[in-house]
């Protein structure tokens, strides 16, 4: 692509925008076809104007048709939410089902490796688990405004925690997108801790909280089985194995 005064003329998707101060780069391989050009946030020349969506939470993009026109398009809150949780529930059920399986052939009761730590002062694994779950749907629900799914703390089996990472999916993708969407920088308040709250805008609480809690505890969880010798690797822990 080419940049001028007069605007921006489509060539050959993956180029980049040669406009002095301001390189933005089209991104090839969308499910659609559709190139997606990400913008350093410096205004293009009319018409093709790349600005940042402030009120959908999203960094600035511009979107190439077909026909060469050009318009915005915004990355909401539930979009960011699904896409980075669903790969965390898959991660999450292929490190199950390995450790169960590995269990069984290793001879060893799921008791003793669902109760396993890394340090003492950690949680055991079961514990891990149950709070990628608790993380996800407690904070998504907040983000809609809804009270969570109740996910009693029952589990003894990797079977169970299959089914609770299973459940906990099907509670997000429940949600109503429209709430979780609204007012991305408007401030949100959630208890962190004991007798502790925290305040931050929902995009932050979002990004910052929710999937970076179920990503640390999915890790952890993913390090246990890993240090006890089942075969699981970084295709697992990216829920790309399945």
């Amino acid at each position: 692509m080419t940049c001028s005064a007069a605007g921006v003329t489509p060539s050959e998707a993956g180029a980049e925008f040669p406009a002095a101060g301001n390189r933005p780069t089209c991104l090839t391989g969308m499910p659609d076809g559709i190139p997606v050009c990400l913008c350093p946030g410096v205004p293009l020349p009319k018409p093709t104007t790349c600005t940042r969506l402030v009120d959908t939470g999203s960094a600035p993009h511009l979107r190439t048709s077909p026909n060469g026109e050009y318009a915005e398009m915004s990355i909401t809150l539930s979009s960011v939410a699904r896409t980075q949780l669903d790969q965390v529930y898959r991660a999450v059920d292929i490190i199950l089902a390995k450790g169960e399986a590995h269990a069984k052939e290793k001879g060893v009761e799921d008791s003793v490796w669902l109760n396993w730590r890394l340090s003492p002062d950690m949680f055991a694994f079961t514990r891990q688990v149950q709070l990628v779950s608790d993380f996800t749907v407690r904070g998504m629900s907040r983000l809609a405004g809804v009270e969570p799914a109740s996910l009693p703390d029952t589990e003894t089996s990797f079977a169970e925690l299959r089914a609770r990472v299973a459940k906990a999916r099907e509670a997000v993708w429940a949600l109503d997108t429209d709430a979780i969407d609204a007012n991305p920088q408007a401030d949100i308040t959630f208890p962190a801790g004991r007798d502790r709250e925290m305040t931050l805008p929902r995009q932050t609480y979002l990004q910052s909280f929710v999937i970076t809690n179920a990503i640390f505890h999915a890790s952890t969880a993913y390090n246990i089985l890993r240090q006890l010798g089942v075969p699981v690797g970084k295709a697992d822990m990216m829920g790309m194995s399945g």
